[in-house]
C-alpha cells in the first residue's frame, strides 16, 4: 500500500487512509494483512478499519458495522479483485518494459480503489470520530442513544474492542473461527494497534 507515485491518491486525505498508510509501514502489519486475505478472503480495508473503529470512534452497533461492510462490497468485488488478479496475472511477466509500465499502472489503479473504499468507509463513520477516547471509556457520560451491547463494548480494552469488530466481520462471511485463525487475529490487532500507539493491557 504506497501511494508513492499515485497523484491522485496522495490527496486521500481522511483519518482512516493516514491511518491505514502508517501501520501498513509495520512489515508484520502487512503479513498479517496479506495472511488473513489469503486465507480467508477478508477485505484488508475491513481489517484495518476494525482496529481504526477500535481506537478512533465511539463504539459502533454490529448491524450499523455489517452495513459499513456492505457499502464496499460490490466495489471490492468488481473493482479491487478483478485489478488485483489482473496486476498477479502481469507480476511475473514484466521482463518487457511496456508490460512493466502497464504493471505499475494497473498497481496504481488497484490502490486507488483501495483508497476510495477506505474513503467510502471513513465517511460512514466520520460523525463518529474526533472523540477523547479517555472520557468516552467513561459509561456515565455515554451517549443515551447506544444499547447496552454498545455501552458495554466501550468498557473493553481497544484491543478487545477490535478483535470483537473482527469476528463480526469474518462471522458474517461465514468463516468459523477456530484457535489458530483467533490467533492470527489477535497477532494482527497487537501488530496494528501497537503500530499506531494504541495499544493497553490486553495483549502482551
Amino acid at each position: 500500500m504506497s501511494t508513492q507515485d499515485n497523484d491522485l491518491v496522495k490527496c486521500v486525505d481522511n483519518a482512516f487512509w493516514q491511518f491505514s498508510l502508517h501501520v501498513y509501514q509495520n512489515p508484520d502489519v502487512k503479513e498479517c494483512c496479506l495472511n488473513l486475505q489469503n486465507s480467508t478472503g477478508v477485505n484488508v480495508n475491513l481489517l484495518l478499519l476494525c482496529c481504526w473503529l477500535s481506537s478512533y470512534t465511539e463504539a459502533i452497533e454490529q448491524a450499523e458495522f455489517i452495513a459499513a461492510c456492505r457499502l464496499v462490497e460490490d466495489w471490492h468485488k468488481q473493482v479491487t479483485e478483478s485489478l488485483r488478479q489482473v496486476r498477479r496475472f502481469l507480476k511475473n511477466k514484466q521482463s518487457e518494459s511496456w508490460v512493466n509500465l502497464f504493471y505499475h499502472t494497473i498497481l496504481n489503479a488497484e490502490i486507488t480503489s483501495e483508497a476510495y473504499q477506505q474513503q467510502l468507509l471513513f465517511s460512514y463513520f466520520k460523525h463518529r470520530t474526533a472523540v477523547d477516547m479517555s472520557v468516552n471509556k467513561n459509561s456515565s457520560i455515554i451517549s443515551q442513544t447506544q444499547s447496552s451491547a454498545a455501552i458495554e463494548l466501550r468498557k473493553k480494552s481497544n484491543e478487545e474492542i477490535a478483535l470483537g469488530y473482527l469476528h463480526w466481520l469474518l462471522n458474517d462471511m461465514d468463516i468459523e473461527i477456530n484457535s489458530q485463525l483467533n490467533r492470527q487475529l489477535v497477532d494482527f490487532v497487537k501488530n496494528t494497534l501497537r503500530s499506531c500507539h494504541c495499544t493497553s493491557s490486553f495483549i502482551k
